[in-house]
């Protein structure tokens, strides 16, 4: 067996929390956690009141983010990870005012 140019993941962690939208683009969403940094992260965030969840993966171009329904990229949603957690812009699907939104955070730790 050969060498292999990464390391297996020696655990995976899990964050969930709610934010209320705010409608401003730019938005960090505090999870105290440095996502900019981690492996294999991963975020979805979905709207009480929103159809269907956006969701981000480490490796994504710009500040594009997914939906599962569709098979383009769009922009103005999640759109990085940064070092308190994650960035949101102000589309309605993850930032409208006073909208409750629920995230669950997925990151590898080594």
């Amino acid at each position: 067996m050969g060498a292999t140019a990464t390391q297996p993941l020696r655990r995976a962690m899990i964050r969930t929390g709610i934010y209320t939208g705010n409608g401003i683009d730019d938005r960090d969403i505090d999870i105290g956690v440095d996502l900019a940094s981690k492996n294999n992260a991963y975020v979805i965030v979905k709207g009480v009141i929103v159809d269907w969840p956006a969701h981000r993966i480490e490796y994504a171009q710009g500040d594009l983010s997914m939906f599962y329904n569709n098979i383009v990229d769009f922009a103005d949603f999640i759109q990085a990870f940064v070092a308190t957690g994650f960035q949101v812009g102000m589309d309605s699907s993850v930032n409208a005012d006073t909208v409750v939104y629920r995230y669950i955070v997925f990151w590898g730790e080594n």
